[in-house]
């Protein structure tokens, strides 16, 4: 399916989480990496950008101490 000048995956969606993580922002990194290492095994590293991904969905929940992010997007490429 095309989203501008992009290619993007129509029904299939990618998952990266962190495990519990002391930072809010070391969480989102993992999950970040979990997404794009996962993606580019699987189809190449055209696809394996997340910053050209389609229907990003980025949560995250705290447990009074440590942070889980996890991200969930439709791999896209150029």
């Amino acid at each position: 399916m095309r989203i501008g000048s992009k290619l993007c995956m129509k029904d299939h969606e990618h998952y990266g989480e962190s495990p519990p993580w002391v930072s809010k922002s070391g969480a989102q990194a993992y999950a970040r990496r979990k997404w794009e290492n996962f993606t580019t095994w699987e189809y190449g590293s055209a696809w394996g950008k997340l910053k050209n991904a389609a229907g990003r969905r980025d949560e995250c929940r705290h447990d009074g101490s440590r942070w889980i992010c996890s991200i969930t997007a439709r791999p896209c490429r150029y």
